[in-house]
């Protein structure tokens, strides 16, 4: 990985408009976003934008969070999309590199754990390393 590489955190907190324009402006700067939505993520999101999100037959999660950020399709490279359960995916791992880490929006219990060391998701492992 890269300086060109960001984590996305996303969670169950209020904000998904803004979890939308940051990933796509990242995209937009030519970054590669590495997405590391919470199980929280979905249901938030559909509270938020009356999107029906979840749980279509044959579709991946990576092509669900594409389409529901609005992903332009020249930049689905750049996005690559973790299970917040898989604690082995690469950003775990103290030896990958990224530029940043931004969870948004970031619910206080996230917030929580990551200011306290607790690591029990890719995305709060992701945070402690």
């Amino acid at each position: 990985m890269s300086e060109r590489d960001i984590i996305v955190g996303i969670t169950g907190a209020s904000g998904a408009i803004y979890a939308r324009a940051l990933v796509c402006e990242l995209l937009a700067q030519d970054l590669t976003v590495h997405l590391i939505p919470t199980a929280h993520a979905a249901i938030a999101w559909r509270r938020e934008t009356d999107e029906a999100v979840g749980g279509k037959s044959g579709a991946t999660p990576a092509t669900e969070w594409s389409a529901w950020l609005g992903v332009a399709r020249r930049d689905l490279d750049r996005l690559i999309v973790y299970d917040d359960g898989a604690i082995e995916a690469p950003p775990a791992s103290g030896t990958f590199r990224a530029r940043a880490m931004v969870v948004v929006p970031c619910s206080m219990n996230t917030l929580a754990k990551i200011a306290h060391g607790i690591s029990e998701t890719l995305l709060t492992r992701a945070a402690a390393v």
